[in-house]
């Protein structure tokens, strides 16, 4: 079976980075497909094709959405839409279609330690997320994002001990 995953990944920080991605597998179950994306997703960390967390922060990747795909319907079907309000706090996304339609079937994700989940989407509340996979960055990367945030401030001190010390500028007598 033809697995399609959605994801949306946010790097925990204020400056971070954030994000969406998809990824398609071909697996036998939605949870044999899980595994396949999460060994899918650390071996592009691994790999360091993608992922990286170079900027010293953890990050975090969540399964917004994985569909089945049996078949695609002649009139074709839409498997993922994302809304976001200009000011970036408002946001609807969600798998399309709901429930199965044509040979395609939606499958929400959750932790199984996390069933409340569940019945807070059931019952129309909001839920805190959790990451279907998490990064963190190595020691190498800690240092090296220690050292450029250590080497801007040193840059923004510098700029501000020379333009506390500009001299007078010489005037021209001749003109």
């Amino acid at each position: 079976m033809l697995f399609l995953g959605h994801f949306s990944f946010d790097e925990r920080k204020d400056n971070g980075r954030f994000g969406h991605f998809t990824c398609v597998v071909v697996a036998k179950t939605a949870s044999a497909a899980e595994k396949a994306l999460k060994k899918l997703i650390r071996g592009m960390r691994r790999d360091r094709k993608l992922f990286s967390t170079a900027s010293g922060v953890s990050m975090d990747i969540y399964l917004d959405a994985l569909n089945e795909i049996a078949d695609v319907p002649s009139d074709g079907v839409v498997s993922w839409y994302s809304s976001y309000t200009s000011d970036g706090l408002g946001a609807i996304s969600t798998a399309l279609p709901h429930g199965e339609v044509g040979g395609c079937k939606h499958y929400f994700y959750y932790p199984n330690d996390r069933p409340d989940i569940v019945e807070k989407v059931e019952e129309g509340k909001e839920y805190e997320g959790v990451p279907f996979v998490t990064f963190e960055p190595t020691p190498s990367e800690k240092r090296s994002a220690e050292m450029k945030e250590q080497m801007a401030q040193q840059d923004a001190q510098q700029a501000a001990l020379t333009q506390q010390r500009k001299p007078f500028s010489k005037k021209r007598w001749y003109e």
